[in-house]
């Protein structure tokens, strides 16, 4: 599973790509500062349902590629595509 690279956003007749692989370390160190925390909780039943969290985290981030939202036409609309 590879998550979302870049992010086109338009609105009207401008338009701007974000490149999504730079927040990558940024969810990296966050997620070595939770797992430790995570896996201390292990034997509750915390520390299982934050491990739970951050898996279907990661799925749901990387089922995002190929979204595509349209709302409005041409001029006034507003685009956004996950790449």
């Amino acid at each position: 599973m590879i998550p979302p690279l870049l992010l086109r956003l338009r609105l009207g007749p401008r338009g701007l790509w974000l490149p999504l692989f730079l927040l990558w370390p940024v969810w990296l160190a966050g997620w070595l500062v939770a797992l430790p925390c995570a896996l201390v909780l292990l034997p509750f039943r915390r520390g299982r349902r934050w491990l739970r969290l951050g898996w279907a985290g990661w799925r749901a981030l990387c089922a995002a590629r190929g979204l595509r939202l349209e709302v409005g036409k041409g001029v006034a609309g507003f685009h956004l595509r996950v790449y």
